[in-house]
């Protein structure tokens, strides 16, 4: 996961994304996704969710799979240095993260990958 931290929001954990370029796919832009801020290149294994809010962003999460790399800390070419807020990337356990990550991770549509729902159901039982 992605470790950003906004003035608004302060720390937080989310899946790395970012907005689609011109002429790209969303499986594209994933794929690119994972290489600026987890420095790995990765495949598409499936589209797990597509959201659509009301105000005209559409969301896609996929299940990905790392196929060369070691995951270090990339960039996010939108912000310099100073206004950076990419701060991390880690593989995390759902009980490293805040229920507030979780929750977003729900809405994200992470429920449809089985293990992952199986560790959200332990969770929500300890909580």
């Amino acid at each position: 996961m992605a470790n950003h931290v906004e003035p608004e929001q302060g720390s937080f954990w989310c899946l790395p994304g970012g907005g689609v370029e011109i002429g790209e796919s969303p499986a594209e832009t994933v794929v690119r996704e994972l290489w600026e801020e987890c420095c790995v290149k990765g495949e598409v294994v499936r589209q797990i969710a597509t959201i659509n809010y009301p105000n005209g962003i559409t969301q896609h999460t996929f299940e990905c799979r790392i196929i060369e790399g070691t995951v270090s800390v990339g960039g996010d070419p939108e912000f310099s240095d100073p206004n950076k807020i990419l701060r991390g990337v880690a593989f995390v356990t759902l009980d490293d993260v805040t229920t507030e990550d979780i929750f977003y991770l729900c809405q994200a549509g992470v429920m449809a990958v089985p293990e992952i729902e199986r560790q959200l159901r332990e969770i929500s039982k300890k909580r």
